[in-house]
């Protein structure tokens, strides 16, 4: 069915959001390679997620559906399109047979399909704790759910009354949903702590966050039925605790307890930086919440420490000082054992810009054809990939490295650029081609400049001269 729904031009509220990634699977990555696919970002209010949570656990064993209802927006700034649900509408139904339910959405939806408001998607709560998508849930979602847009959200609620949810899109090329990321709004009166981190009033075990985050105080809440087992809100030892003591991502060791030995055939490649160039001061530089994830926040020296403790080797730095301003470093670091190559670039005081590109195995074969040519290895079905990492480089590297398809050894590189933003401006400011051929000569001066094996690890090497 068909919407036609005003979209409204709104910044995009990512600093007054958390995102959460998927904690299994890569397809969410996979899937924002592809342009124009017509998905959404999906931003979630904090009174959506709790009501959510209440629908879920009220009745744990019983079969409930509904409407995600919300409106349609661009950002004027970035132009990302994304969705935010505002409200629910549960569909009554007499049947555990979800595919006997499909009259019942459809009827729901046609009433809705004239309103202002969208219908973003739907929601299934069911008492398991399976987080999968069956094949009548997944029949619904394709069945009466047609927009690229629309979601499906999946509640699974636990004996103990724990909740779990796991959003899902569709993948436009061959129709399979796969787990999607979200943004958790923060209400209007929720304060950061005092480190940044934002609190969040979920505990879903099925996603990690992509930032710092503490858990939310429990709400003051209308009781429950008196029909219900559990107290609420939860009594102390119940989910906030075991949330609290729950970690989003595996935390390495501290740098004091790394063994020192390592795999056969797996020996840190390039672990020590060039001479002439001064490294930053790693002791100090991270406090005891060893856990602690980057944000855009960080100074550099706390940020590239983060980063060792997570995996990642020093590997080259290179400086510039552009005309007029601060100096910049370009730092190369990787994980040798996954396949992670960090590339950040900073100045005394902030931290410019982070990416992390890596290869990941794939069997899709659209995946492969949509993706440009120098990106992609048809043979061995791999794909390079990059993305900004800034913000939660180690909840994003916990995410990819328990997908299991990353390369060590990459199949595929396009040509990568070891410069800063400011010989970029530079190169953009003359606009000769002079200057042009001359930060080209420079890049593969940069690469030549890296220790071979990791030039080697990551197909950096070249043989064409620069032109």
């Amino acid at each position: 069915m068909r919407f036609r729904v005003r979209e409204r031009s709104e910044p995009i509220p990512v600093s007054r959001a958390i995102q959460w990634l998927p904690s299994r699977g890569v397809d969410h990555v996979l899937a924002s390679l592809r342009a124009g696919a017509g998905r959404r970002q999906i931003f979630v209010p904090q009174a959506i997620l709790q009501q959510l949570d209440d629908t879920a656990g009220a009745s744990p064993t019983s079969l409930r559906v509904g409407l995600l209802l919300g409106g349609l927006y661009s950002c004027p700034v970035s132009g990302a399109r994304y969705s935010v649900i505002e409200s629910l509408a549960s569909v009554a139904t007499a049947t555990r047979d979800l595919r006997a339910c499909i009259t019942d959405l459809n009827a729901a939806l046609e009433s809705h399909s004239k309103r202002a408001t969208a219908v973003i998607g739907w929601y299934c709560a069911r008492g398991d704790v399976d987080d999968d998508l069956r094949s009548d849930e997944d029949a619904v979602y394709k069945t009466v759910f047609t927009e690229p847009w629309q979601t499906a959200l999946l509640l699974a609620a636990r004996s103990s009354g724990v909740v779990s949810g796991t959003f899902y899109q569709r993948d436009s090329l061959d129709g399979h949903a796969f787990r999607a990321p979200f943004f958790e709004m923060l209400d209007a009166k929720a304060r950061l702590a005092p480190n940044g981190a934002k609190p969040t009033c979920i505990a879903w075990p099925t996603y990690l966050a992509g930032e710092p985050v503490i858990a939310a105080p429990p709400r003051v809440s209308k009781p429950r039925s008196t029909s219900d087992d559990e107290t609420y809100p939860p009594e102390p030892g119940s989910r906030w605790t075991a949330w609290r003591g729950r970690r989003a991502f595996t935390t390495p060791e501290r740098p004091e307890e790394r063994p020192t030995s390592h795999p056969p055939g797996k020996e840190p490649l390039g672990n020590a930086p060039p001479p002439s160039v001064g490294q930053p001061e790693w002791g100090g530089a991270v406090d005891s919440a060893i856990t602690a994830d980057t944000t855009a926040a960080d100074r550099p020296a706390r940020y590239l420490e983060l980063a060792r403790v997570d995996g990642f080797f020093l590997t080259a730095s290179f400086q510039f000082t552009p005309h007029g301003r601060e100096p910049e470093t370009f730092w190369v670091l990787q994980d040798p054992f996954y396949g992670l190559l960090l590339t950040v670039a900073t100045n005394a005081t902030n931290v410019l810009d982070a990416t992390l590109h890596y290869n990941v195995h794939t069997d899709d074969p659209e995946a492969l054809r949509a993706a440009f040519s120098d990106h992609r290895d048809v043979d061995t079905g791999t794909l390079y990939a990059k993305e900004s990492c800034v913000d939660g480089l180690r909840a994003r590297c916990a995410i990819l490295r328990a997908s299991g398809a990353l390369l060590a050894e990459w199949a595929v590189a396009p040509t990568i650029h070891f410069l800063t933003p400011g010989e970029w401006d530079s190169v953009a400011a003359s606009g000769s081609r002079a200057d042009a051929k001359s930060a080209r000569n420079l890049n593969r001066q940069r690469i030549l400049a890296l220790p071979e094996p990791v030039s080697r690890r990551f197909r950096l090497l070249t043989d064409d001269p620069a032109s």
